[in-house]
């Protein structure tokens, strides 16, 4: 019999030997992370925080037994759906949102002072599942730099500062950023179920809290004005229009998406409707039209429900008009002017500590260049999406050029909307909301859409003469802002004091 031959085995290829040592220090990277989460995070509860009185936590608090004493009773004969509708968050006394008191009451403790800890501990250790999943995400789907950048950014420049606090801010970002991501994919392409999907996390957002509405209203603007370029628009000869967002997909998507966010954040709106009598009223929203946070609380206090907020006449009601006519437009300037450069300056520009030689200084931020390493990322948007622009001019005449990059503009131009809507309605609340915590829920996903365009036009530029340049700018810009990090890291641990 004819001997068989035998094949010798194949060894792994160099890519994927190199790939598979990539995700092997990808995972061993979120192991240090995770210490370094909960070393620091451990640090932050106990030196910083103390009080529950402090920034309406006791408040949360509060709010949390109440939402779980209405769980608690019995279900009324005749009451009608809003009788099923206590078992989901709907409670609020139109100040704070119902979805964080509600998760809050499944682990209440009757002891405020151990439901405080329980509480930042719960905050503490979401923010760490959260980080971990968005960073292997991106690190899937656009580089392990690129993943391992968007944890350290994200966690120590937002995510983690503000998850040892008894506050919705944790669950907030968390949804918030899902609800962008939806958006991002949507000007991409716009399937149905995304419409479904950004409905339901920017009802979840919402009821976290309601700024949430902002994102959804800078979104529909954009789409639709893309919409209505579309409709207009001509494709040129031997430049298709992108098939993959589709003009028939548009307003049907905003059907389920409002059918969705509805179906999500029902129960509180009829809740609101019933007891303030507007399904979106909330105090915070009137006191957009107040000069202080003491005239706010006292309009509160005298309107507390339906009755008396309907027994205002047009003149007493806080809003636009009423606040146009009793201000000037200098005044009015000065408000916002002033308001954007503060809420800029904490979220970009936080004052750094300056440790004194005896190194017993606390640190006031955990990254306190959180802008300048921003910035970076954005620089590294602008150079690639100017190198993709000029190859895709230079090689257009051969095999048709690279692909038009016509998502990649609406994707950049809803970030850059919201971050303006968000930082001109923050900068004009200044007066009667401090604290950088409105404007840090921006950063991650300005994080994240830095790193997603930038990588796009990194693999759009794959195979063309600028291939190599591109891996280098990829490369160095990642190298740069964790060697930055790293060094703060180092800070942080040498002198692990904090106020």
């Amino acid at each position: 019999m004819p001997s068989s031959a035998v094949t010798p085995p194949q060894s792994a290829s160099p890519g994927r030997k190199l790939q598979s040592w990539g995700w092997t220090g990808f995972a061993l990277f979120v192991v240090l992370y995770l210490w370094l989460h909960f070393y620091l995070g451990t640090q932050l509860i106990h030196q910083t925080n103390q009080d529950r009185l402090n920034w309406d936590q006791q408040h949360n608090i509060t709010l949390a037994f109440r939402t779980l004493e209405r769980e608690s009773a019995p279900l009324q004969e005749g009451g009608g759906v809003s009788e099923l509708w206590k078992r989901f968050p709907h409670y609020t006394d139109g100040v704070v949102n119902p979805l964080w008191p509600w998760v809050a009451a499944r682990f209440t403790d009757q002891d405020h002072d151990r439901f405080f800890e329980k509480g930042k501990w719960f905050n503490l250790i979401l923010a760490a599942i959260f980080l971990v999943v968005l960073g292997t995400l991106a690190a899937r789907a656009f580089s392990i730099p690129s993943g391992i950048t968007t944890i350290l950014l994200a966690g120590l420049g937002a995510v983690l500062p503000r998850s040892v606090y008894f506050q919705p801010e944790t669950l907030f970002y968390l949804w918030l950023l899902i609800a962008w991501v939806c958006c991002l994919t949507l000007l991409r392409r716009n399937d149905l179920w995304l419409y479904g999907a950004l409905g339901a996390s920017a009802a979840l957002s919402y009821l976290a809290k309601g700024s949430t509405l902002l994102l959804l209203v800078v979104f529909v603007g954009i789409t639709t004005l893309r919409f209505l370029i579309r409709l207009l628009q001509r494709p040129a000869p031997g430049r298709p229009l992108d098939t993959r967002w589709s003009q028939q997909n548009h307003f049907i998507g905003m059907a389920v998406m409002t059918m969705t966010f509805l179906m999500f954040a029902g129960p509180m709106l009829s809740h609101v409707n019933t007891h303030f009598g507007s399904p979106l009223h909330s105090y915070p929203s009137s006191w957009m039209w107040v000069d202080s946070f003491e005239e706010g609380s006292q309009f509160m206090v005298n309107h507390p429900d339906k009755r008396t907020l309907d027994a205002q006449t047009p003149e007493e009601r806080p809003g636009a008009m009423n606040y146009f006519k009793h201000h000037t437009a200098e005044q009015m300037w000065a408000r916002l002017s002033d308001g954007v450069k503060v809420k800029l300056g904490e979220f970009l520009f936080p004052k750094p500590t300056k440790q004194n030689k005896a190194r017993t200084k606390p640190w006031h931020e955990l990254l306190p260049n959180r802008g300048l390493l921003l910035f970076i990322l954005l620089a590294q948007v602008g150079i690639l999406g100017l190198m993709h622009q000029i190859v895709r001019r230079r090689e257009a005449e051969k095999s048709g050029g690279l692909r038009r990059s016509e998502s990649a503009v609406w994707m950049l131009l809803f970030a850059l909307g919201c971050f303006a809507a968000y930082s001109l309605a923050y900068g004009w609340y200044t007066p009667v909301g401090k604290g950088d915590r409105f404007m840090l829920s921006l950063y991650a996903p300005m994080v994240l859409t830095c790193v997603w365009l930038a990588s796009r036009f990194r693999r759009r530029l794959l195979g063309s003469t600028w291939s190599v340049p591109a891996d280098m700018i990829h490369a160095g810009t990642h190298a740069v802002i964790i060697t930055m990090v790293l060094w703060r890291i180092k800070d942080l641990l040498t002198v692990p004091l904090f106020d």
